[in-house]
């Protein structure tokens, strides 16, 4: 059993990085630096993650979710193999030629 793979199709597994845009919606326009600022403090001890939602103004269920490591998913749509998978893939088609 032979698998083919296009180079459009190579291209499509390399070239997948996802960017989060800050002002695409009307909520959760927090930037990655704020949260882990305040995920910081949360973990130091020097704020509960109450006190550190109302410093930071983010809601304190999104400070809740990313301290406890849920819905930790990238964004966009979810790949089928990881990305050693794909380097490993790629790496194999290049040599085949």
């Amino acid at each position: 059993m032979q698998i083919h793979f296009s180079m459009h199709f190579l291209w499509f597994i390399v070239a997948r990085k996802y960017k989060k845009k800050i002002v695409c919606r009307p909520y959760g326009n927090y930037a990655d630096s704020t949260i882990e600022d305040a995920l910081g403090t949360i973990v130091n001890g020097e704020l509960s993650v109450l006190a550190a939602s109302k410093r930071y103004s983010i809601p304190y269920g999104t400070l809740y979710n990313h301290f406890h490591g849920k819905h930790v998913r990238t964004t966009g749509g979810q790949t089928v193999f990881s990305e050693d998978e794909e380097k490993s893939i790629l790496s194999a088609v290049m040599k085949c030629g």
